[in-house]
């Protein structure tokens, strides 16, 4: 009995489905656990995206003999990419927001540094009017 109660914690299931009882199928229960396995597999993706920066970069160097340090800059809107995936996915848009702000900001960053003949602030101007318009869309989506 203690391992069928063990075992009805683990999968989330009532002691009468187990044993044949209940026939319809329980509702899926989001444990500790599996949240922790979900954000576990988001910072691994993120790593994974660091990762081929860091061996993009270190290939570039030495076999090109050019430092390409804006790889890693280009790193952080990927990875903000790939948490907007996960967080869809996941959490139901919990954190969408959030991300798409980091999103629009470090892409903008990015450009900014990538193409060193654009004034900054002109680059960064663009960036208020989308900001404006992922608050105003939090907004409406919240009510």
């Amino acid at each position: 009995v203690e391992v069928l109660h063990k075992l009805c914690k683990i999968y989330g299931v009532s002691m009468d489905y187990m044993v044949g009882d209940e026939k319809k199928a329980p509702k899926v229960i989001e444990t500790a656990d599996l949240k922790k396995r979900y954000l576990s597999i988001t910072l691994l993706s993120i790593l994974a995206v660091w990762f081929v920066a860091l061996v993009l970069f270190v290939s570039f160097d030495i076999f090109i003999k050019k430092d390409y340090y804006i790889l890693f800059a280009w790193a952080v809107p990927i990875s903000a990419v790939v948490s907007i995936v996960f967080d869809a996915i996941w959490n139901k848009c919990k954190l969408l927001f959030w991300l798409l702000s980091i999103l629009v900001w470090s892409v903008l960053i990015c450009t900014a540094l990538q193409f060193f003949y654009f004034n900054i602030w002109i680059i960064m101007f663009i960036g208020i009017p989308l900001q404006i318009a992922i608050f105003l869309w939090a907004k409406m989506v919240k009510k």
